[in-house]
């Protein structure tokens, strides 16, 4: 059972151990591997009964699944590969300027109200894991756009247009415009931050029957800073994902792959 692999590992594996955050990771995995929600949509649902009687996955054996795809990926690194995990405030990065050689990452689509809610989804990992409700809510509020403080729009064409779309909805507005002035903070804070290419990979949103073109606001915003777009690509999504995602109003089939340089 998931509770007996958490007592293993913690009965196993040191805290200090340079493997315990590994063990921790594949078990995190596995138990959203076996949770009773359904997969590939953009809320957390549990599943019906008739599909919970159906659901037959072994916690042991996909514990043990996950675990040999890890020591498998972890032969392929350089000898040299390492990993420092930290938890931060994008708005407000804890590195020096030019501290990082390059940054690749793939920010939120929108607020955790509108867009994918990331704190949702992580809830029964990090329950499992030792968090507590109150820390779990103290994550959300650290979310792009989170609260009601009022916040101005960030230059860009392409998101005004979007609003004025949604102009009868005024707190899809006010959403909408807390999540995209955040957003500009942190552009700010990686460009501070790199020395080199910034890798956004983004896919659009939908709000209120109207689509925000993600990928052309991050160019914009990221114009404000001065920071210069190189070359985009395409990630199409896998199809067999929309149709489940549709009655959401998010289904987008691909993601748009911005590389800035500095």
């Amino acid at each position: 059972s998931i509770h007996s692999l958490r007592q293993s590992i913690a009965a196993l594996v040191a805290a200090d151990d340079p493997f315990h955050p590994l063990f921790l990771t594949i078990f995190s995995s596995t138990v959203r591997d076996v949770s009773l929600t359904y997969r590939n949509e953009v809320r957390l649902r549990k599943m019906t009964p008739d599909k919970i009687a159906k659901f037959e996955v072994d916690p042991i054996i996909r514990f043990k699944e996950r675990g040999k795809k890890a020591i498998a990926a972890i032969a392929t690194l350089p000898g040299s590969a390492r990993a420092d995990v930290a938890r931060g405030n994008v708005k407000a990065m804890a590195l020096d300027d030019n501290q990082c050689a390059a940054i690749v990452c793939s920010p939120p689509y929108g607020d955790e109200r509108n867009g994918v809610s990331y704190a949702q989804f992580s809830k029964n990992m990090l329950g499992w894991l030792g968090h507590s409700p109150n820390e779990m809510k103290e994550y959300k509020t650290l979310t792009l756009g989170w609260g009601n403080r009022v916040r101005v729009a960030p230059a860009s064409p392409t998101l005004d247009a979007a609003l004025n779309s949604i102009v009868n909805f005024p707190e899809a507005v006010r959403q909408a415009v807390a999540f995209y002035a955040d957003y500009q903070v942190a552009l700010g804070e990686m460009a501070r931050v790199t020395q080199g290419p910034v890798i956004i990979v983004i896919g659009q949103r939908v709000l209120r029957d109207t689509v925000f073109d993600n990928g052309a606001i991050t160019a914009e915003l990221m114009a404000n800073l001065g920071v210069s777009l190189s070359e985009v690509f395409y990630r199409q999504l896998p199809s067999k994902r929309l149709p489940k995602m549709r009655k959401f109003g998010a289904a987008i089939s691909k993601e748009t792959i911005l590389v800035f340089q500095k």
